[in-house]
């Protein structure tokens, strides 16, 4: 793949373009927001019913726990390839016609995340470096058809020497609605319904506007036309 080393990103051009992207499938990635959201909060709910003092869980609560929390999964994974693969053709960065590979993706959300996960408990830095460096691994395992490997290992060279900039602008994310994900138990406690579902409004949210920051940086690096939302 041809990209632009040389050119060095600027956070405001990958916020812009982050919009940009957002904007083109603001349908898609509301409705995943809602679904994923809602499913969240319904399970945050069951298990705060579980946990409350003098209930004892039986085996059907444990049971419908188990399901619910599966089907979240479930829908988790395949809700983000397709909003992924949404923004990518709306952004005419989609370039593989093949059968659709969710399986793959699901693995290499988890190796990535557990590479991530393993850079956070050594001292925080490596984990943001791996986080920025696989950023594009997704739109390249879905938008170009790559493998496993070969996505997370050119997502590697396409953003080398480009990981403050992403850091910054993954971290803006974080801190916005992560930070508000948190302040409806920080400053409450105990959740009720509604707040549980401005609690996972705001997580998921952050999740969708990730995947469209990833798709952004991806089209940026990108030398081939990227579309209207990267002119």
């Amino acid at each position: 793949m041809a990209t632009r080393p040389n050119r060095e990103l600027k956070i405001g051009e990958i916020i812009d373009k982050t919009i940009g992207v957002l904007s083109l499938a603001a349908v898609p990635a509301l409705i995943f927001i809602v679904v994923i959201a809602g499913l969240s909060a319904a399970l945050d709910m069951f298990a705060q019913q579980m946990t409350t003092p003098g209930v004892v869980p039986n085996s059907g609560m444990l049971l419908q726990t188990l399901a619910l929390t599966l089907l979240l999964l479930v829908v988790a994974f395949v809700g983000s390839y397709l909003l992924v693969e949404t923004m990518l053709k709306r952004t005419g960065l989609m370039s593989y016609t093949g059968d659709r590979r969710i399986l793959a993706f699901v693995g290499m959300s988890l190796l990535s995340a557990l590479g991530v996960a393993g850079g956070f408990i050594l001292l925080i830095i490596p984990g943001l470096i791996f986080m920025a460096r696989w950023t594009v691994a997704g739109p390249l395992l879905i938008g170009k058809g790559e493998r496993i490997t070969a996505a997370l290992g050119k997502s590697w060279q396409m953003t080398k020497g480009h990981e403050f900039p992403i850091i910054v602008a993954l971290l803006l994310i974080m801190i916005v609605f992560y930070g508000l994900s948190y302040a409806p138990t920080l400053l409450f406690g105990q959740l009720t319904p509604v707040l549980a579902v401005i609690a996972r409004l705001a997580s998921t949210a952050g999740s969708a506007v990730g995947a469209a920051m990833g798709i952004a940086i991806y089209g940026i690096l990108n030398t081939r036309d990227a579309g209207q939302a990267f002119e």
